[in-house]
């Protein structure tokens, strides 16, 4: 592995505090397309949080810590709901420790960088709780997706790499294709 001279995210929000949610997003983004990379190999994450993603320059992610933990994998506020239920979540058997595991705590990183703040309880992340954070609608979108505890009702990758790449990351591509959408409609 290559070296990440910028340290890790955890250090990285301790120095500079909250993010924009634009960096926050690219940020995001880069994870996102590392996570989806692992799964279609089907290997899930399940530990991740800001202490594994490492900075190799100011602005480069790469995801760190594969090994294996038993019986819980990860720190509790970036576990799932699912992988809090007792179960070992170090074994690929059970459907429910599947991609959406990685989505929580893909949801729950962002949250670390849009507030700067690293030390939230579980109990703190309810979705109730999260209403009253003020963020732009686009990250509400990514919290609301992904923070939820049935993991039936949460987000795909999929979906949270999209909601991260097309209105937070190029919004002109947005504005260009809902034009281009109209322009379609019309004809």
């Amino acid at each position: 592995m290559e070296y990440a001279k910028e340290g890790d995210l955890k250090n990285y929000i301790k120095r500079n505090g909250k993010m924009t949610e634009e960096k926050a997003a690219i940020f995001l983004f880069q994870i996102s397309n590392a996570v989806k990379y692992f799964h279609s190999k089907n290997i899930y994450h399940r530990d991740l949080k800001p202490a594994n993603i490492l900075l190799t320059d100011p602005d480069i992610i790469k995801v760190a810590d594969f090994g294996e933990k038993a019986p819980y994998c990860g720190t509790h506020v970036y576990l799932a709901p699912e992988l809090l239920k007792g179960y070992n979540c170090c074994k690929n058997d059970n459907p429910s420790h599947g991609p959406k595991v990685d989505v929580w705590s893909l949801g729950v990183i962002y949250l670390n960088m849009i507030t700067g703040k690293l030390d939230y309880e579980y109990d703190d992340i309810k979705e109730e709780k999260l209403k009253d954070i003020n963020l732009l609608k686009d990250s509400k979108n990514i919290i609301y997706q992904s923070i939820v505890h049935d993991p039936d009702n949460r987000a795909s990758l999929e979906l949270l790499y999209e909601l991260t790449l097309i209105p937070l990351i190029q919004p002109d591509l947005c504005i260009q294709q809902i034009s281009n959408d109209d322009q379609r409609i019309k004809s």
